[in-house]
Formats: structure tokens, C-alpha cells, sequence
């Protein structure tokens, strides 16, 4: 994919993905809260973000149990970068398992609480996608607990002093 940043507004691509996703969370009945300021603008690649984000909820959907809920927080991290976060209160990942979401030498996939199938390559997109955005992209999580998927993302102020 090709790497075109333009100025865009997390809160308004955030609601573009949740209508999108609209059918897989009503299909579980779960829960949606998004609570990125209005005010947060990047200068990043849309359709970049736009799926790192996309696939992170639905990995959020796929492994949360119905009736659940998921939250989407954004918190300035630093003066340069804004860090979102994806928490669910899914299955959670084993810790062995976590090295492997983003590793290129071995693809992991496990099927969602309703038996959902998956590639193992989302996370690995997402890591090379926010890499290429200037940002970086972790997770936490635990078993029968949830996880919680962050990444940075470059404040729009501070996009031309990386590039420069």
C-alpha cells in the first residue's frame, strides 16, 4: 500500500468504522464506547489508520462474549503523540501467544467466542501500518480477563518536524 498522509480527525474516522462494524456488534449485542475528542487531528495515512483501527474492533468483537462491551479510549501519550486504546473484556491472549500476533516468522489464529474465523495477519498489518505512520503498537493482555490493544499515532502539530 502505498503511504499518503493527509489531515484527517480520529473522532470522525472512528465513527465511519463504527458504522461499519454496526452488524457484527449488534449480531453479539455488544456494546460500543468511543471517546476520542473531537479536537484530535493526525496528519497520517487514512486508509492506514482506518484499518489498523477496523481490524483492532473487530478483533475486539471477535473474541468478547455477547452482551459485553468494548471501549475505545484516546489520551494525549506525549507532547508528539496521541495513544489510542482498544480494550475488550474478551478471552484474552496466552502469554505465549502474544510474541506471535506480530511476528512474520509464524502466523497465530484462533476463532472468536462464536467460532469466527481469522487470518493471523491482522496485527502484523497493524504493526507495519502504524510503523510506517510513525508510531508504535503494543498490547496487554490476560485470560478470561480482556486485552487492551494501544498504539501512538503523531499529533498533526508535529507531523512536519519528523519529516522535515
Amino acid at each position: 500500500m502505498q503511504f499518503n498522509p493527509v489531515k484527517f480527525n480520529l473522532n470522525n474516522s472512528m465513527f465511519v468504522i463504527e458504522k461499519l462494524l454496526e452488524p457484527q456488534l449488534q449480531n453479539k449485542q455488544i456494546v460500543l464506547n468511543s471517546s476520542i475528542p473531537e479536537r484530535y487531528e493526525v496528519y497520517a495515512d487514512i486508509n492506514m489508520i482506518s484499518t489498523v483501527l477496523r481490524n483492532i474492533v473487530s478483533n475486539a468483537i471477535k473474541f468478547s462474549n455477547k452482551f459485553s462491551t468494548i471501549e475505545i479510549n484516546a489520551n494525549d501519550f506525549d507532547d508528539e503523540y496521541y495513544q489510542i486504546s482498544i480494550i475488550d473484556k474478551g478471552v484474552g491472549i496466552k502469554a505465549e501467544d502474544k510474541e506471535l500476533l506480530f511476528s512474520y516468522h509464524q502466523f497465530h489464529s484462533t476463532r472468536g467466542t462464536d467460532n469466527e474465523k481469522g487470518t493471523g495477519l491482522g496485527l502484523l498489518v497493524c504493526k507495519e501500518f502504524i510503523e510506517k505512520n510513525k508510531g508504535k503498537i503494543w498490547l496487554e493482555s490476560e485470560i478470561g480477563v480482556g486485552t487492551k490493544v494501544h498504539f501512538t499515532i503523531l499529533k498533526m502539530k508535529n507531523y512536519y518536524s519528523k519529516n522535515s
